[in-house]
């Protein structure tokens, strides 16, 4: 592929996936704080993220030092169960990627959990 092109489609993917796409990215240090958040990820837990550690946003109790790096040694993704910013709780499939001095996660809602979720609505309604 071009290389020029290959530059401009890895430029627009990244802008899409920082400021639209409803995943979340959350580039952390190696003691788990937050260095960089995509808009997503903001939202869903209604806190400015950089700066913060992630288990300020992970379900209380969950956090255990060499967490970022076992779910970097899964080959499948992981689950990570969040308090969003409506104050419930969010499961989340993650995959996370230990890049140089940083991780990388990659995150996106359980959509069997929202399909079931939204099933129980509809019968409560009935």
């Amino acid at each position: 592929m071009d290389p020029e092109l290959m530059e401009t489609l890895t430029k627009r993917s990244f802008d899409y996936l920082n400021t639209t796409a409803q995943a979340i990215l959350l580039i952390l240090d190696q003691a788990g704080i937050i260095l960089s958040a995509n808009t997503y990820a903001s939202v869903l837990t209604g806190k400015d993220l950089p700066g913060r550690h992630l288990k300020e946003i992970i379900l209380e109790h969950s956090w255990q030092d060499g967490l970022l790096d076992s779910w970097t040694h899964h080959p499948e993704s992981s689950l990570m169960n969040i308090r969003a910013g409506t104050g419930l709780p969010r499961t989340l499939h993650i995959t996370v990627y230990h890049e140089g001095s940083v991780y990388l996660l990659f995150g996106h809602s359980d959509s069997e959990e929202t399909e079931r979720l939204s099933q129980e609505i509809l019968t409560l309604n009935q």
